[in-house]
């Protein structure tokens, strides 16, 4: 009898900590609990709240990103059993938030 070992949950982590700017580059890592071949999906919905697929399905846990605009990044992880055709069998988002810092307005 074959044992079979389900995805539990899947975590996303990255350094959000940092100070970063317009071009910076933000690597993304992902870590499967459970499931025997897991693939991952990195996305994001970019400040334009337009989706980007960053790494589509494959057995590669991370990624990288470059941060194009100011603004809220909402950024995604996605995995499921290599061979399934389900969209998903847990996902994972954080959102991170780029700001523009010294930028002075001044009406005259």
């Amino acid at each position: 009898m074959e044992i079979i070992e389900w995805i539990n949950k899947v975590e996303l982590s990255f350094d959000s900590d940092m100070k970063r700017d317009v071009g910076d580059i933000i690597k993304l890592s992902a870590e499967a609990f459970g499931g025997d071949e897991v693939e991952y999906q990195f996305s994001v919905e970019l400040p334009n709240q337009k989706m980007a697929i960053v790494s589509n399905y494959s057995a590669k846990s991370d990624c990288e990103f470059e941060l194009e605009t100011p603004g809220l990044y909402n950024i995604f992880v996605k995995i499921r059993e290599k061979g399934t055709l389900s969209d998903y069998e847990a996902f994972h988002n954080k959102r991170y938030t780029l700001e523009i810092d010294n930028l002075n307005i001044f009406d005259y």
